[in-house]
C-alpha cells in the first residue's frame, strides 16, 4: 500500500472496476472462447473449416478494433462479429443467440484473486458496494454479487469510463454526492484519473507494482483489496 494523498476517506459508498481489479480477465476470456471455437466446430463445421482457432481469434480482434464507436459495448459488439461470421460461411445468423448467451455464461465463470471475496464481505458491512465496468461481465452472476448493491456497465450506459457520466450514474443510483464515493480499479486512465475528474476519491489498483504514468496522482495505491481495511479505518 502506498499513501499518495492524505485524504480523511470517510466515504459511504465504494466504487469498484471488475477485471483486473477483482479477478484476473485474461483466463476467463481464453476459457470463454475456447469454448466458443468448440461450438462452432460442431455446430458450423464450415467456418472452423476456413478459420482455425488462431485466424479466427485474430479475425475478431480484427473486427473490434475496427468499430470503436461500439468499444463501450462490448456485447453487443462480439454480437455483430457472431453475425457477420455465420452469414460470411452461408449460415444463418445466431437469431436465438445461443452462441452469445454460452459465451456471457462463460464469461462469468471468474476466479477470483486471494482474499478477494473475504474483503468485499467486510466492506459490505460498513460500505455500500457499486460495481462499475467496461466490460461485460455481471457482478451479480458471480460470488461476489451477494455484497453489491448496483452494477453499473458502460454498454448499459452508453458510455464508458473515464468518461464522467459513468461516475455520475455511480452517485445517482445510491443517492450520494461525488466526494462520499471512493472508486478503486486497475487502470490508471480510465479508473484512477476519471474517478478523480468526476470528484471522487481514488485508489489505483496496482496489483503487479508498476510504475504511475501520469503527472496527476490518485490518492493512494493498493496491490491487495485487503489493504483497504487500513486506509479506511
Amino acid at each position: 500500500m502506498h499513501l499518495i494523498k492524505n485524504p480523511s476517506f470517510r466515504v459511504t459508498v465504494i466504487s469498484l472496476d471488475l477485471d483486473d481489479t477483482l479477478w484476473p480477465v485474461e483466463p476467463i476470456i481464453v476459457a470463454a472462447e475456447d469454448n466458443f471455437y468448440r461450438q462452432i466446430q460442431r455446430q458450423f463445421p464450415r467456418i472452423s473449416d476456413a478459420l482455425p482457432n488462431e485466424q479466427l481469434r485474430t479475425k475478431r480482434i480484427q473486427y473490434m478494433q475496427a468499430r470503436p464507436e461500439l468499444h463501450h459495448d462490448l456485447s453487443t459488439l462480439r454480437t455483430h462479429f457472431i453475425d457477420e461470421l455465420l452469414q460470411e460461411h452461408d449460415y444463418a445468423p445466431d437469431s436465438e443467440r445461443l452462441l452469445m448467451q454460452q459465451f456471457k455464461q462463460d464469461r462469468n465463470k471468474v476466479d477470483f484473486y486471494p482474499g478477494t471475496l473475504e474483503a468485499l464481505r467486510k466492506l459490505a458491512q460498513k460500505y455500500t458496494l457499486v460495481a462499475c465496468t467496461n466490460g461485460n461481465a455481471d457482478v451479480f452472476k458471480t460470488e461476489a454479487g451477494q455484497y453489491f448493491r448496483h452494477a453499473i456497465s458502460s454498454e448499459h450506459v452508453g458510455v464508458a469510463k473515464p468518461d464522467k457520466r459513468i461516475f455520475d450514474l455511480v452517485c445517482q443510483k445510491v443517492g450520494c454526492r461525488a466526494p462520499d464515493v471512493l472508486h478503486i480499479g486497475d487502470n490508471p486512465q480510465t479508473d484512477a484519473l476519471g474517478a478523480l475528474h468526476a470528484g471522487m476519491h481514488s485508489i489505483w489498483f496496482n496489483r503487479e507494482q508498476q510504475q504511475w504514468p501520469h503527472p496527476q496522482q490518485p490518492h493512494a495505491t493498493i496491490k491487495h483489496l485487503d489493504e483497504l481495511h487500513e486506509l479506511l479505518i
